[in-house]
């Protein structure tokens, strides 16, 4: 036998195959390019991707393959790196010529930015949004590298590979931009100095330690050692080789100038750019010649801003890119590089149209950016204007004034802004003239004539995007102006028609009151009234010649509207010609003489397109009426006198208002004490003072055949509503058409009527004693399925105590906004329960025309009329919670407060709730709705619930659900979904938070639900949220449970008190009555059997 280890080993079999990650084949005979050290071709992995696979056979490339092999392995996931797939190593038998090769696959890009910069329409420069995402991805890349210690040492545009992007999450083009080619590629040790003298890279994009290198005699003679005396970083040299790259793809030039046989002078160019700290680029001059050796002599004068008249980028990109390559020249840091970049890429972009500039400027915010200092210049120098510039910004919906040495616009709603400046003279942009003669001869060199080629497919494309923008202008232009003089008419026609009238009404009403209850009266009750009378009729007639005025307005504006409409421009369409131009872009010298002229005719269409475009603008068609240029100006301007003259015209009227506010408090208090007198009591004195309670009807009987005069004035008053095109209902003023009502607000008002008949059915009142023993002890238990609360009524400790260490506001402060000519009611019920809990003091925000009524029904309420961000926000910094939606009504120029406001409060952290059209507002807007909006309660009921599950969840049949359990799992849905808290009123009031926590009240309620209940709970539930909020160890999940279940609790039980008394004739009113009562009861009575919420139960 003979042992194992003397067993001879099985001879190699060649070629011997290494593999690594996924198999892939090599197509030969498609080549994509050739480098220094290797060959790329096509491939395909053996699960169909394609692939582009790096060669090498000689012993020096596969050294430098291996070490690229390496790198990508641990750059592996990162985005702006192309990516390692494959490897596979060839070993052939020995004596073979080709003793090995190695190849690796990698992605396979569409395209690279050097053939990206070839494209005649990137002659000149890439596009602007092209270009910004350059800037990051190339920021993200170096990012990678600097992260694992790698030097990239050969960073240029033919490097950098184009791969199919999406613009999104701040990307704005369709380009995603990788780094490839680790050939001359270094990785670094940890602990080292990371500093390197290797002599590697392309000799025009060098840094000037290597830049000296190139210009040392023994490079001439072939004895340089290819180390360098000056070592270099791998920021020095990677920033530096990418600030050149950067500079070329936006100007179509080099920093620096290169010849193959004078290296001098790009070291020459470098050393003088290093000499001048504000210097990004050399521009070399000839100052002569050298007498001994005959060479050019030359001066560099020194370039400090970024070139930009080819491709106009808008001055916030000039100045950051300038600061880039200040920084990558003079002092490289890739940590300044990366928070610049990534700034450009989080930051706000808002669109400005600026008429008078020819321009659409895209425009991001970076003055949040603390590297780039003071270089950024004002928002009105950003737009071409000169310094002490104001400007008025107009969108479809809003206004916005920017002072001239404003720098941030992030406080700007996502909107197109039309740029109107506050001078007298503004200064028209110059457009650059065109010449399109282009001289392609016989005798031209092949590089000279494929320059020319290249100018002349250039500027028919350049002028083709220059056409598009310009027709794209006045297109903006035109719906700008043309929705917001719709709005101001339709302001112009509320005020004109609905305030006026309105206002009227109400004070001759409260003039004929005290006539008509009170014809025994003394002579000093006489005299007021008689002075009351007088101040109506006064009022009258002034309001009427300011209606005058704002008629006149609103026949302007319809004018200037249709105006509007006709600023677009007239325009030739050539379908295909960008293709087809590009198509004609040659470098082969007989191809371009033998379509030249055939391209010629190509750029003349374009040309005949860009003139027929520039003569609507800048010339009259008959020579009487204005160019599109001097419309469209024009019109901006008149908006804005009219804006200014409403604005008057509005102020002017409230103080006609303000006027007549004293007299008006004076006769209440003649009515009040004169009905005290006489013993007489009513419930409410709500919409206007001759509606009164049962009691007085034999009384009014009498009044009104003693005061015919009085009867005839109202009559007047009427018939002169009606000619107006109103009616009176009852004791409300509505046009005529709106009786009428929309299909999807009778739908709407038929489904609500349902939902209350059908909790009317539900017999949940209990009045025995037996059943209910008392509402102070009513609790519920809940499902064990999700985590809940019990409903319970406040503890005295959830109310403020009673003492002498409150001073007046300290109880709350509290700000309902809504409230509008149709929905007067709404606020004031929700500021009533706000009041009668016991609040100090309670701001109510309406429209001008309601502000009077609202007023007129409680000398307690703070009134401010006005519904603008600009009037309401600088008041917020004093209150300490919000309700809006009560009465606010659906004008869609509200939407621009609502937006502000969502933002005011995330930042403030204030109490806040949403209600009735705040609702609608949100369900409309779902998508600019801000998420963690912590302290915000929104309170639908059923119908307003189904349109915020519709709007954020895709729910479509809400209301025809009738299991509780699957409202309760929507409501926890849509609760986690917006990231706020649900307060769902029905048959079960529901509070839901964002982590899953519900909270359920079942109290009985009334049989019978009245209009105003909602309001109701939406104020004090605004109310109990800043109390419990006070209260130590609460967070704000905790106080929207607690106020949640609080306030429904409250009205509830207020409302089935008064059902209890009133019956069937209960209203609001009634219910809110009641309220005092139980805030006494919960203050005074003893609370031993209330179960406290208590979260940490659950």
């Amino acid at each position: 036998m003979t042992s194992s280890s003397s067993i001879p080993s099985p001879p190699k079999t060649y070629p011997i195959i290494r593999l690594d990650g996924e198999k892939y084949t090599l197509f030969n005979d498609k080549s994509i390019g050739k480098g220094a050290y290797s060959e790329v071709y096509e491939g395909r992995t053996e699960s169909g991707r394609l692939v582009a696979v790096k060669t090498a056979c000689k012993k020096i490339e596969i050294q430098a393959i291996r070490g690229e092999i390496e790198i990508l392995r641990q750059l592996k996931g990162a985005q702006n790196i192309v990516q390692y797939i494959g490897s596979t190593q060839t070993i052939m038998a020995p004596g073979s010529v080709t003793q090995e090769t190695i190849s690796f696959a990698m992605e396979f890009a569409r395209s690279s930015l050097e053939a990206e910069m070839r494209r005649p329409e990137n002659h000149k420069g890439l596009a602007a949004n092209v270009f910004v995402d350059l800037v990051v991805d190339c920021a993200m890349a170096l990012s990678a590298l600097h992260e694992h210690n790698i030097a990239h040492r050969d960073i240029k545009h033919m490097n950098i590979l184009l791969f199919p992007g999406t613009p999104t999450r701040g990307r704005r083009s369709n380009h995603l931009f990788k780094l490839c080619d680790m050939g001359c590629s270094k990785a670094l040790l940890e602990n080292t100095s990371h500093e390197m003298r290797t002599l590697v890279g392309t000799p025009n994009l060098l840094h000037p330690f290597l830049a000296k290198e190139m210009v040392d005699p023994r490079m001439d003679r072939n004895q340089h050692d290819w180390k360098t005396k000056s070592a270099y970083t791998p920021e020095q040299c990677d920033l530096w080789s990418l600030g050149c790259t950067l500079y070329f793809c936006a100007t179509g030039k080099f920093p620096f100038e290169h010849e193959r046989n004078n290296k001098k002078l790009y070291h020459d160019a470098v050393v003088a750019l290093t000499q001048n700290e504000r210097a990004i680029a050399m521009t070399p001059v000839i100052k002569g010649r050298d007498a001994g050796r005959r060479e050019i002599l030359y001066e560099f004068e020194p370039v400090t801003e970024l070139p930009s008249k080819f491709t106009r980028y808008p001055k916030w990109l000039v100045c950051t890119v300038t600061c880039l390559l200040r920084n990558f020249f003079h002092k490289p840091s890739i940590d300044y590089y990366s928070k610049v970049a990534n700034a450009m890429r989080s930051s706000k972009q808002k669109t400005f149209v600026s008429v008078d500039q020819m321009c659409i400027v895209e425009h991001t915010d970076m003055s949040k950016v603390l590297e780039l200092g003071d270089s950024l210049p004002s928002i009105s120098s950003c737009l071409g204007y000169p310094d002490g510039t104001d400007l008025l910004l107009l969108s479809n919906t809003s206004s916005k004034f920017v002072d001239s040495k404003q720098r941030s616009v992030d406080s700007l709603p996502d909107d197109v802004y039309l740029v109107v400046p506050k001078r007298n003279e503004v200064d028209l942009r110059k457009i650059l003239a065109r010449n399109i003669e282009y001289h392609e001869f016989d005798d031209m060199t092949d590089r000279k004539l494929a320059e020319v080629r290249a100018k002349k497919c250039y500027d028919g494309l350049s002028m083709l995007k220059e056409t598009d923008e310009y027709r794209d202008l006045f297109d903006r232009v035109s719906t700008i102006l043309s929705t917001q003089f719709t709005l101001l008419v339709e302001e112009l026609s509320q005020f004109e028609r609905v305030q006026t009238t309105s206002r009227f009404a109400v004070y001759v009403d409260m003039a004929s009151v005290p006539i008509m209850l009170f014809d025994g009266a003394n002579q000093d009750t006489k005299t007021i009234s008689e002075h009351c009378i007088q101040q109506a009729r006064q009022a009258r007639e002034e309001l009427e010649r300011h209606a005058k005025v704002a008629m006149n307005i609103e026949s302007m504006a319809k004018q200037l509207a249709k105006d509007s409409r006709n600023l677009q421009l007239d325009d030739i369409d050539l379908p295909g010609m960008r293709e087809e131009i590009e198509s004609y872009f040659f470098y082969d010298k007989r191809t371009i003489l033998s379509t030249r002229v055939y391209s010629q005719q190509l750029v003349e269409q374009c040309y005949k397109r860009r003139n027929h475009i520039m003569e609507q603008i800048f010339k009259s068609p008959d020579k009487i009426q204005k160019c599109k240029l001097k419309q469209a100006m024009d019109l901006a301007a008149s908006l804005s006198q009219l804006r200014f003259d409403y604005q008057r015209l509005q102020n002017t009227i409230s103080e006609c208002v303000d006027l007549l506010e004293k007299p008006f408090q004076e006769m209440k208090e003649v009515v009040n004490r004169c009905l005290q007198e006489q013993g007489y009591s009513r419930d409410s004195m709500q919409k206007s003072m001759h509606f009164l309670a049962p009691e007085f009807r034999e009384n009014q009987a009498r009044m009104k055949k003693t005061t015919r005069s009085c009867k005839k004035l109202i009559n007047e008053l009427n018939q002169e509503i009606e000619q107006l095109g109103f009616i009176r209902m009852g004791d409300t003023l509505v046009k005529t058409e709106q009786r009428m009502g929309k299909d999807e607000e009778k739908e709407e008002e038929k489904t609500l009527k349902k939902s209350e008949e059908t909790q009317e059915q539900i017999p949940t009142l209990k009045l025995s004693p037996e059943a209910c023993t008392s509402e102070l002890d009513t609790t519920v238990s809940f499902e064990s399925s999700s985590t809940s609360f019990e409903s319970t009524p406040p503890s005295s400790s959830s109310l403020p105590k009673d003492g002498s260490n409150y001073f007046q506001g300290d109880c709350g402060k509290i700000a309902v906004i809504g409230g509008s000519l149709e929905y007067t009611g709404a606020p004031y019920y929700a500021a009533s329960s706000i009041s009668r809990l016991g609040a100090d003091l309670i701001h109510v925000f309406c429209t001008p025309d309601a502000a009077p009524v609202i007023k007129g029904y409680s000398p307690d309420l703070i009134v401010h009329p006005g519904m603008s961000a600009a009037s309401i926000l600088p008041k917020l910094p004093r209150m300490d919670a919000i309700i809006i939606g009560p009465g606010l009504g659906r004008n869609p120029s509200l939407w621009p407060l609502l937006q502000e406001l969502f933002q005011y409060v995330k930042k403030e952290e204030v109490p806040f709730v949403i209600d009735g059209d705040g609702l609608w507002f949100v369900s409309e807007h779902i998508e600019h709705f801000p998420r963690q909006m912590v302290t915000t309660v929104l309170t639908p009921n059923i119908v307003e619930f189904s349109r915020l599950c519709k709007s954020a969840l895709g729910e479509e049949d809400v209301l025809k659900i009738k299991n509780n359990s699957q409202i309760q799992h929507l409501a926890a849905e849509l609760s986690r979904k917006m990231d706020v808290t649900i307060y769902m009123k029905g048959e079960v009031d529901l509070v839901v938070t964002p982590n899953g926590e519900v909270s359920k009240c079942s109290t009985d309620s009334s049989l019978r639900r009245c209009g105003g209940q909602g309001d109701v709970t939406a104020g004090s539930l605004g109310l109990f949220l800043f109390w419990a909020k006070k209260n130590p160890g609460n967070d704000w999940t905790s106080a929207h449970h607690e106020a949640g279940i609080s306030s429904s609790w409250l009205v509830r039980t207020a409302g089935r008190r008064a059902f209890e008394k009133h019956g069937r004739s209960m209203n609001t009113p009634m219910l809110l009555d009641e309220i005092p009562k139980l805030v006494r009861d919960v203050e005074t009575r003893e609370m031993k059997d209330i179960v406290h919420t208590d979260s940490s139960k659950h």
